[in-house]
This record gives structure tokens, C-alpha cells and sequence, in this order.
């Protein structure tokens, strides 16, 4: 697992609406279009988000959503799975939000899991910048 911190000059509901609200997270999460609840607007635990990336619809479910603390969403390709916890304290500063990515893979493609996991890493340890940049916008 790894894991990377940013801390953003705003309150905590501010983050978490930027975390939490389709059209906001689309705008912020890099390769990520039409971002989207597969039923109603409400991001809970069990939601289905629905976006493209790389030319394909793909999805992800929110494994735990705890208020102004807590987003875990889990996204499966195949026998590839990865797992984004977005979590958040607020301090004297803003928001400190903290990012840790775990990927794992199933069957023959457990021998290419570490460089797919890389490569994960790689792609979206910008997230948590990124979110700042729109928060602080």
C-alpha cells in the first residue's frame, strides 16, 4: 500500500463535497470523464460510479462512506483490483487529506501485480494535489 498527504486550505465540508459530488470529482480526478451514480445523485456505501477512462466505461463502488472522514472506492478490471481511502482530518490549517492505494491481482495476474500496481501509483498519487487545486480555486 502506498500512501501520500496533502493539506488544503479549506474546511472539512468543503473537501468532502469536491470528494463526494459527481460532477465535482470529475472535474479534479485526472483521465476521468462523465463521472456519474448508476442510481440517483447520493454517494453512499454501495453506490456505483460510473465514468470513462481510457476509452471505456468503467465503474467503481464506494466500500465505506463515512460523513467528513472517510471515502473508500474499490475498482475492478478483470482479475485486477484497486482500492482508493481517501481519508480526512480537519486542523488548525484546513484539511489534511491522505491517500493510500492498494492494488492486488487474482490468478495468472498476480505475477504482473506489482508493476500494474506501479503503475496505479503512478497515475493517481497526483489526486490528492489536484483536489486542492480545485478546493482552493
Amino acid at each position: 500500500m502506498r500512501k501520500v498527504t496533502e493539506t488544503i486550505h479549506a474546511g472539512l465540508e468543503d473537501v468532502w463535497r469536491h470528494l463526494t459530488v459527481p460532477e465535482l470529482m470529475g472535474g479534479w480526478m485526472r483521465g476521468v470523464q462523465n463521472l456519474r451514480t448508476a442510481h440517483g445523485s447520493v454517494i453512499e456505501q454501495g453506490t456505483i460510479l460510473l465514468f470513462e477512462a481510457r476509452g471505456k466505461t468503467r465503474q467503481s463502488r464506494v466500500d465505506t462512506c463515512i460523513p467528513l472522514q472517510t471515502l473508500v472506492l474499490t475498482s475492478t478490471q478483470g482479475s485486477f483490483t484497486a482500492t482508493y481511502r481517501y481519508d480526512l482530518t480537519g486542523d488548525s490549517r484546513g484539511t489534511r487529506l491522505s491517500l493510500s492505494i492498494n492494488c492486488s491481482a487474482a490468478g495468472p495476474m498476480r505475477i504482473a501485480a506489482p508493476l500494474i500496481s506501479l503503475l496505479a501509483w503512478l497515475s493517481d498519487k497526483s489526486h490528492p494535489s489536484l483536489l486542492k487545486q480545485a478546493v482552493e480555486a
